[in-house]
This record gives C-alpha cells, structure tokens and sequence, in this order.
C-alpha cells in the first residue's frame, strides 16, 4: 500500500483490514468521524516521494514540514524539486534532530499550533 493509504488509514482508524485496506481506506468518511482529522496530521518529508503527501496535507488543511540534506541548500532542494503552489510546505528545514535545531522547534511549533486550533475549537461548541 502506498503511504497515502496508511495516512487514511491513521485519520480513519482503521486497525484491521480483510484486504489490502483499499476498499476501506478509500471509502468516504464523515469528518466528524474520523479518528485523526488532516488538519491534525503533521507530515515530514525529506523528498520526491513526499510531494504528494505535502499536496493532500496542503489540501486537507494540515502541516507539512520538509527536510533537506544539510550538504544541499533550501534553494537546490527546492529547485531540484520544482514544488508548485499546492505542494507547498510550513516549513523547509535542514536535517537536524538535536534539541534546539530548527527542525525541533518546527515540530514543537506545529504541535503547540494544533493544541491550541483544537482547544479553541472545543471553546467554540461549549466544551
């Protein structure tokens, strides 16, 4: 199955499948249904191979944060890339798991942003 599925699956919550999972990951869902809504998901990429997942996150309203090598820099990632307007990213950041790095504070960041989306959301239909 291609990662697209497995992050339906995740805001499905689909745990078991008799099939491959496409019949019920591709099955349409209420939002108010779903496990982990898209605009919830954080998705970090470092690739080709992820420009579509920055497209659905792009769409659905979520966060995509894409990584580059730090021998490259964030104009040849793009560039080599060639990403389009829906396929943008929150943020492009070098590969860099230490605790300060820019890539941990995007992450904190994009965690703190949803936090709050979700704590203001409950305000609003009186929870």
């Amino acid at each position: 199955m291609i990662k697209e599925g497995y992050l339906f699956q995740l805001a499905k919550g689909i745990e078991h499948h008799k099939d491959d999972g496409q019949t019920f990951v591709y099955r349409d869902v209420p939002a108010e249904e779903l496990h982990i809504p898209l605009t919830q998901a954080i998705y970090v990429g470092d690739g080709e191979s992820d420009i579509p997942y920055f497209s659905l996150l792009n769409q659905e309203q979520g966060t995509a944060i894409a990584l580059y090598k730090n021998s490259s820099t964030p104009k040849e990632w793009g560039r080599e890339l060639n990403l389009t307007q829906g396929q943008r990213v929150a943020n492009l950041t070098p590969v860099d798991y230490n605790e300060n790095s820019e890539l941990m504070r995007s992450l904190t960041l994009a965690v703190e942003s949803l936090c709050k989306q979700i704590s203001l959301h409950q305000l609003s239909v009186g929870e």
